[in-house]
């Protein structure tokens, strides 16, 4: 893939590096970046006089130490989308955008939300526009990606548009990759059921809740069910979990807890957390029903249990141990605490205090 931060393939998918991959931040950055290429793409097909009017805008405003790194306007733009909707978003503080980015961004943010109804309309702030103007290119025939240009893809991946950022599925051989993990959990969601996923805001990152935000909506999408959110806060005295998932349908029931045990001293935004994993567990654990009769029937949940257990070394790398009785399974999946290694610590060294206060600022408001 040369260079390039990724590829939005005529499937839907990004191709993105491995290591990009790995990180959420930068993965989410990269989906960003290319749907608003794309979406400059199709400005420049559909409407040039407005991409003439954003080409103007750019040249005249543009730092000139930073002009020669971009081969095009799309690209620029791109980059500064990406940083302006993470900020925005409160995922990423300005004193951590590289000094580069962060002087092209305050060149160009001004000028951007100055222009925001002339030049900048919803495509480029709502992310659902951006899929439907995407999605409507596409029918109309537009190619997003020319074959051969992907580079070397033993050492890409490939993940699914809207997906939330860690949820890759890797192109080489080994195990099944996420993608078809996230359609297996789908095919277990209850049909016209609703899915509330609660989470404790005051425990998580800005990024980790908005991975939870993203990979809700990706669910809701793709599945028959209502898949919505509602953060809560244990600092304000609630007793939840750190993850718990309620589903209630017709004549069904179900819940599915998860909860992360780290010493005290410690911030859970200092660990790797995967998410899509964690959220997967509490998920299949509320698909299946609380109360499961003691006459066999629980064994038609096995494909359940096997997937719970599959995500939960995904997580952890060890393995999951369950009973052998249908009703004590039950009882343990659907009440799952792991205990966080520390190799699963971000290898950013201690927290900034001034992160940390931010962060509490964003959770209690």
């Amino acid at each position: 893939m040369n260079n390039a931060k990724g590829v939005l393939l005529d499937s839907g998918k990004y191709l993105v590096r491995e290591e990009t991959a790995e990180d959420d931040l930068a993965l989410l950055s990269t989906i960003l970046y290319e749907k608003i290429k794309t979406i400059m793409r199709i400005i420049s097909i559909k409407n040039k006089e407005k991409y003439r009017r954003i080409e103007k805008i750019v040249a005249e405003n543009i730092p000139s130490g930073i002009k020669d790194k971009y081969t095009n306007v799309d690209e620029l733009i791109a980059e500064v989308f990406a940083w302006l909707l993470l900020k925005d978003d409160g995922l990423i503080f300005v004193d951590e955008i590289p000094e580069e980015e962060a002087e092209l961004l305050d060149a160009m943010e001004p000028v951007i939300r100055e222009n925001r109804h002339e030049c900048f309309s919803e495509e480029f702030w709502d992310n659902s526009a951006r899929d439907r103007k995407i999605k409507e290119a596409q029918e109309k025939g537009m190619k997003l990606y020319k074959k051969g240009h992907a580079g070397n893809a033993q050492h890409d991946s490939v993940i699914g548009v809207g997906s939330d950022p860690s949820m890759t599925a890797s192109m080489g051989a080994g195990s099944p990759g996420y993608y078809e993990c996230l359609d297996r959990l789908v095919a277990m969601l209850k049909k016209d059921a609703t899915y509330l996923i609660k989470y404790d805001a005051s425990r998580l990152s800005g990024s980790q809740i908005g991975i939870i935000r993203e990979y809700t909506a990706l669910l809701d999408k793709r599945s028959s069910a209502e898949v919505k959110t509602r953060p809560f806060s244990s600092a304000k005295g609630s007793r939840e979990t750190l993850l718990a998932v309620y589903c209630a349908g017709r004549e069904f029931k179900g819940e599915g807890h998860v909860d992360l045990a780290i010493p005290p001293e410690e911030r859970l935004d200092e660990y790797a957390l995967k998410m899509n994993e964690l959220l997967d567990v509490a998920l299949a654990a509320s698909s299946i029903p609380d109360e499961i009769l003691a006459d066999g029937t629980g064994e038609n949940f096995s494909m359940f249990f096997e997937f719970i257990s599959s995500q939960y070394e995904k997580i952890i790398g060890k393995n999951l141990i369950l009973p052998g009785k249908i009703e004590e399974k039950l009882r343990a999946v659907k009440n799952i605490v792991l205990e966080l290694p520390e190799t699963l610590k971000e290898p950013y060294g201690k927290i900034d205090k001034q992160k940390i206060k931010k962060n509490d600022e964003l959770t209690s408001a």
